[in-house]
């Protein structure tokens, strides 16, 4: 797990992106048992969407899946400053302090 940590934590994010698309498309055609579930929940919520959109976004959310642990592991080590560098507040004063 480490060694993993370790190489996420050196590869640059637009290259992570790619890696887990591969790795979401990947897991898409494979587990099967996870895809029936995540088509299952996505029909019981929008059945009128065609099967074929219904397909790209269970396919989206697999390769996102894998892309939001990436930048967990990544985010670990990041500084307070790096941190700020990628994420951006909008409307912040509608937060009560």
């Amino acid at each position: 797990m480490k060694i993993f940590s370790f190489l996420i934590q050196i590869i640059p994010i637009k290259i992570l992106n790619f890696i887990s698309k591969i790795i979401g498309t990947l897991l898409y055609a494979f587990s099967s048992k996870r895809r029936k579930i995540a088509q299952y929940n996505i029909n019981k919520i929008a059945p009128y969407i065609p099967d074929k959109e219904k397909n790209k976004i269970v396919k989206k959310s697999f390769q996102k899946l894998v892309g939001n642990i990436f930048e967990l592991i990544k985010i670990q080590r990041f500084s307070k400053a790096k941190i700020e560098k990628f994420i951006k507040f909008k409307h912040i004063d509608n937060f009560e302090r």
